[in-house]
C-alpha cells in the first residue's frame, strides 16, 4: 500500500484468488462424510472399522453392536481376536492374507460367535481404506442366520423326499417277494397241523416274515405322501394309552412326567400312526437314558402367523397342537442332527436298531400335514416336537375282524409276479373261490372279453407290464361297470392307486395275510350283493 505524505492511502497493489471450488470441494467433503456418517449408522449390517496391523476396532455401528451382542464401550480399542468372534480364527487370517493381495473381499461366508457363545453366519465384505496415514479395514456383515437355516430346511425336505421315493421302490418290490413267503408259510401251517415239527418251521418263516413286513411297512410309511384325515385324534389320549403300553419296559430310574397344558389336543389323522409314531419317540428317549432320568410327555395348543412360517419349513399360519418328548439322557452330537430322520440311520450298537424308527416318524408327521423338529445338547438331553394341526372334535373308533371268510364265486387274480399269483391263487382256491389267473392287463381283458360276465371279483397289481392296472380297469369298465375291483400293490395308496381307489376300488397292501384277503374279499362281495 502506497502513502502520500499526509499519511493517506494513495495506491494499494495486492492479489485476489478465487477459492470458490475450494470451498465447493470442502461442502462436498462435509456433505460425503454425513452421508457416510448416516449410512455407518443407521444401516442394520454390521459394520466395523479396524486397523490393518494389529486388528484393533477403531469405530462400529449399531448393526454391529445388535449381531454381537456387545455394547460399543466393550469393543472399541479391542481386537476380534480378544473378543472372540470368530468362530474360525483361521477366516481372520484368509480375509487379511486376500486383503493384502487384491484390496478388497466381496461377499465372503463366515461363522462369527456372539458375546453369549451363539453363532451366527455372515455375509462379509471388506477393503482396505487409509485413515490418518494408517491402513484400516473397513467391513460390512450381513446376518443371513436365517437365510442359511431356511435353505438348510430346504435342501433337507428334497432330501428326503428323494429317499422317501427309493425307500418306497424298495418297500414295493420286498412286498412282492415277501406276499409269496407270508402266503406260503399260512398255507404251511394249515396243512401241517398234525406234523409239529413242520409246524413250527412254518411259524418261524411267519413270524421273520411278518418282522420284515412291518419294515417294509416303516420305509412306505416313510415314503408315503397322502395326508389322511380320516379320524379325529386326541393326542393326550394317546400319550395315556403310550404310557400305559410302555410302562413296564421303562425302568424305575426314569421318572415320567405329563404335562397337558390343554384339554383339547385334538388333531385329524390315524390314531395307530400316530400312536407308533409316539411310541418310536418315548422308546428312543428311554434308550437315551441308561443311568435314569426324566421323561416329559408334553402337549401345548399353540398358533403360528404368516412371519414365523416363512422361516420354517412345513408349516402354514394356523392353529397347532405341539406334542413334546423330552428326555434328560445323552443328547445327541450336533454334527449328526440333520441325519437322525434319514433310512437307516441309526447311532445304536449293531443289532439293537434298523435305523427305521426316526424316518417313518418322520414320515407320519408328514403325512398328516405336521412338522417334527429336534433341539439336543450333548449330556443334556433331546427335546423332539411334533406339530399337528389343530382340529376340534374326538375321533371316531375304528372296527376290525377276526376269522377267515369264506365263500363262493369266480375270482381273477391279475399279477406279473409269478409268486404272488401262484399263493394268491392257492389262498382263494382254499377259502372257497374258483380262481382265473392272468400275467398282466391285457391277458386279463382277453379272458374277461370271452367269458362275459361269470366272473364275480376281480384281484388286480397296480403296476404291470403291457398294461397296468389304471388302462385295464378302464377297458373293463366298459364291459361292466359294477365289476367289484380290489386294488393290490406294494407301494403306498398314494397317486394313481389312490385315483383307482377313490374311484371306487378296494385296497389290500402287500404283502397281506389270508385272513386280510379273506375280509376284502367279503367288503367286495358284500359291497356289490
Amino acid at each position: 500500500m502506497e502513502r502520500d505524505k499526509d499519511g493517506n492511502s494513495v495506491r494499494m497493489v495486492g492479489t485476489n484468488t478465487d477459492i470458490t471450488g475450494q470451498k465447493e470441494g470442502e461442502r462436498k467433503l462435509r456433505l460425503s462424510e454425513e452421508k457416510f456418517s448416516k449410512a455407518f449408522n443407521t444401516s442394520p449390517d454390521s459394520m466395523s472399522i479396524s486397523r490393518l496391523s494389529d486388528g484393533r476396532l477403531l469405530e462400529i455401528n449399531r448393526g454391529f453392536t445388535k449381531l454381537h451382542g456387545y455394547k460399543q464401550e466393550e469393543v472399541i480399542n479391542k481386537t476380534s481376536l480378544e473378543l472372540n468372534l470368530w468362530a474360525k480364527p483361521s477366516d481372520r487370517r484368509k480375509l487379511i492374507n486376500i486383503l493384502k493381495t487384491s484390496g478388497e473381499v466381496t461377499g465372503m461366508e463366515i461363522n462369527f460367535l456372539k458375546k453369549d457363545g451363539s453363532s451366527v453366519t455372515g455375509f462379509m465384505s471388506a477393503n482396505i481404506l487409509n485413515l490418518n496415514d494408517e491402513e484400516c479395514i473397513f467391513s460390512v456383515v450381513r446376518d443371513i442366520t436365517e437365510r442359511k437355516k431356511l435353505e438348510e430346511q430346504l435342501l433337507q425336505a428334497q432330501k428326503m423326499e428323494a429317499i422317501g421315493q427309493l425307500a418306497g421302490g424298495i418297500a414295493h418290490d420286498f412286498n412282492n417277494i415277501l406276499t409269496g413267503i407270508l402266503g406260503y408259510a399260512s398255507m404251511l401251517k394249515l396243512e401241517a397241523r398234525n406234523d409239529e415239527l413242520v409246524y413250527e418251521a412254518a411259524v418261524t418263516i411267519e413270524k421273520a416274515g411278518e418282522r420284515a413286513a412291518e419294515l417294509t411297512k416303516q420305509l412306505l410309511d416313510f415314503s408315503r405322501k397322502v395326508k389322511r384325515r380320516n379320524s379325529r385324534v386326541d393326542l393326550n389320549d394317546i400319550a395315556r394309552e403310550v404310557i400305559k403300553l410302555l410302562s413296564r419296559t421303562i425302568e424305575e430310574n426314569i421318572t415320567i412326567v405329563t404335562k397337558f397344558n390343554t384339554d383339547n389336543a385334538i388333531v385329524p389323522g390315524d390314531a395307530g400312526q400316530l400312536q407308533q409314531a409316539i411310541v418310536n419317540l418315548v422308546v428312543n428317549a428311554r434308550d437315551a437314558m441308561p443311568d435314569g432320568g426324566q421323561l416329559i410327555l408334553e402337549t401345548e395348543k399353540i398358533c403360528f402367523d404368516e412371519k414365523y412360517c416363512l422361516n420354517h419349513v412345513g408349516l402354514t399360519p394356523g392353529e397347532y397342537v405341539r406334542f413334546s418328548v423330552v428326555d434328560t439322557g445323552t443328547g445327541i452330537p450336533e454334527d449328526i442332527q440333520e441325519h437322525i430322520f434319514e433310512p437307516f440311520f441309526t447311532t445304536k450298537e449293531h443289532g439293537k436298531g434298523t435305523g427305521m424308527g426316526l424316518a417313518m416318524v418322520y414320515g407320519i408327521v408328514k403325512d398328516h400335514g405336521g412338522t417334527i423338529r429336534v433341539s439336543s445338547e450333548v449330556n443334556k438331553g433331546t427335546s423332539f416336537h411334533i406339530y399337528m394341526p389343530f382340529y376340534s372334535r374326538r375321533a371316531a373308533e375304528k372296527k376290525r375282524k377276526d376269522n377267515l371268510i369264506r365263500g363262493r364265486g369266480k375270482i381273477m387274480i391279475v399279477d406279473d409276479e409269478k409268486v404272488v399269483l401262484d399263493i394268491t391263487s392257492r389262498a382263494l382256491k382254499g377259502l372257497g373261490y374258483e380262481v382265473v389267473p392272468a400275467r398282466d392287463g391285457r391277458e386279463a381283458l382277453a379272458y374277461y372279453e370271452k367269458s362275459g360276465n361269470t366272473i364275480d371279483l376281480i384281484i388286480m397289481d397296480l403296476v404291470m407290464p403291457e398294461m397296468g392296472a389304471e388302462e385295464c380297469i378302464k377297458a373293463l369298465k366298459k364291459f361292466n361297470s359294477s365289476i367289484p375291483i380290489i386294488l393290490s400293490t406294494g407301494y403306498a395308496p398314494a397317486g394313481k392307486a389312490r385315483e383307482i381307489i377313490d374311484d371306487g376300488c378296494r385296497f389290500i397292501q402287500k404283502p397281506y395275510s389270508i385272513q386280510e384277503l379273506s375280509e376284502v374279499i367279503a367288503m367286495a362281495m358284500k359291497r356289490d350283493d
